[in-house]
């Protein structure tokens, strides 16, 4: 009897904890479900969080634009505080995002209102906006060609400019040194007006000094004497002879007006010069020399007479003068 109740006590038991690991069972399987739904939803939340955060930093990106936008509008340094008188305009106007907003959309919707579309305006406005950037394009094409032609002048330009100033440059080393032999100074240089462009105004510019207490000056008639321009004119052929070629040069009364001393070093010059080899044959007409000039033996002196007791070239006889004048001498 006794083991009969023990064995009927151990299987009431067993039921109960039967029905107590079951209990246990539901119990874990429903924590096991919640445990997943909320690991769910924590990965949707580190997501929207993500997501906040990334905002947030658009956010602040865009509002570091809008303040230095403000600033640079207000005319005010990052680190100043707005002045009184914004303050002053700031003041009426609302404080919150949503009041703003509406307050722009109020202001939207007046403008909007009180502008009547036209169709014709928009299509004259769409019209001139194409007709403003084709010509905007065809102001770029002409810029360009512009410049390509500027290009084009200046390569020219410096294809004649620079053989010039070399030209003039080796005549201003000759110019110079025929004026120091007289004890004076003299330049020649190119004359390069104000506009560059201004070609038909380029010349050559001759600038002397005869005593020392002047300043070099241009060549003009205001300027210099007449025997002083002469000697200059002398002095610059010569300069030229030595770089252009040409059969012969004849120069006319060129020492009328010199005094004595220039006169006789400008022929003394003259004579070194035009005497020398592979030089043009110089022809000089003058009514008078200066006595005891210093000539060379290549040169040849020709004495032209004329007036009222002159023999017709008819009954010249030169063969006969050269007799009789022997018979004189004889």
């Amino acid at each position: 009897m006794n083991r009969y109740r023990k064995c009927v006590v151990s299987i009431r038991e067993k039921v109960q904890l039967t029905l107590r690991l079951a209990q246990s069972v539901r119990e874990y399987n429903k924590l096991e479900i919640h445990i997943r739904e909320q690991s769910h939803l924590k990965q949707q939340a580190e997501v929207k969080v993500n997501e906040l955060k990334q905002k947030c930093i658009e956010w602040k990106a865009d509002c570091r634009k809008l303040l230095a936008l403000a600033h640079k509008s207000t005319g005010t340094n990052p680190n100043e505080d707005l002045p009184q008188s914004f303050l002053t305009e700031f003041e009426p106007l609302p404080s919150s995002l949503e009041e703003l907003d509406d307050k722009i959309h109020e202001y939207q919707v007046r403008a909007d209102s009180t502008v009547q579309t036209d169709e014709t305006v928009v299509e004259e406005y769409r019209q001139r906006e194409e007709e403003i950037a084709d010509l905007e394009n065809k102001i770029q094409r002409k810029e360009q060609e512009k410049d390509n032609h500027q290009a084009t002048i200046e390569e020219a330009k410096q294809l004649w400019l620079e053989p010039i100033k070399d030209l003039i440059g080796r005549i201003n080393e000759s110019f110079r040194y025929f004026f120091s032999c007289l004890n004076c100074v003299g330049e020649v240089d190119l004359k390069i007006p104000e506009n560059p462009e201004d070609y038909h105004k380029y010349g050559i510019r001759i600038k002397v000094k005869f005593r020392d207490a002047e300043q070099l000056k241009e060549l003009s008639p205001f300027h210099q004497s007449g025997g002083e321009r002469s000697v200059t004119t002398v002095l610059y052929m010569l300069a030229l002879q030595e770089l252009v070629t040409c059969p012969f040069r004849c120069v006319d009364e060129i020492n009328q007006g010199m005094d004595p001393i220039n006169e006789r070093k400008v022929f003394e010059l003259v004579v070194n010069t035009v005497c020398q080899k592979s030089t043009s044959q110089y022809f000089l007409l003058t009514p008078k020399l200066l006595p005891d000039l210093s000539y060379a033996r290549n040169m040849q002196i020709l004495c032209i007479n004329n007036g009222p007791f002159m023999l017709s070239h008819k009954q010249w006889n030169l063969r006969k003068i050269i007799k009789n004048r022997a018979k004189i001498e004889d």
